[in-house]
């Protein structure tokens, strides 16, 4: 089974985790967090794969008030990084799992 998670508009890991669980397979009692997501990924027994669709670069849109805008956009880059840390971390404890990440402005919708 393939899952597309499109985070790009996503503006925070409250959204992020709100695509997640919108889109993937999880139990109703999902906690939306990277923990919660860790027990998901290595629960799972059948093969799947998750391709996370993202922006090009989170640090670009900066506007008038630039400094609090770059500082969130910094949280939500740390939190997309760590999000990739803990799907390697689920790939070696579960085999069934493959996932990528891939930046949207670099894909036709066709390609996913």
């Amino acid at each position: 089974m393939k899952y597309i998670v499109n985070l790009s508009s996503a503006a925070d890991s409250r959204e992020i985790q709100e695509m997640i669980a919108d889109t993937l397979p999880v139990p109703e009692h999902y906690g939306k967090n990277l923990d919660a997501l860790h027990d998901v990924l290595t629960s799972r027994n059948e093969p799947f794969e998750i391709i996370f669709l993202d922006r090009s670069n989170t640090f670009a849109a900066v506007n008038d008030d630039g400094a609090c805008h770059a500082q969130k956009e910094a949280r939500r880059h740390r939190y997309v990084q760590r999000l990739r840390k803990v799907c390697e971390d689920a790939r070696k404890e579960n085999e069934n799992m493959s996932f990528s990440f891939v930046n949207i402005d670099d894909c036709e919708t066709d390609d996913v």
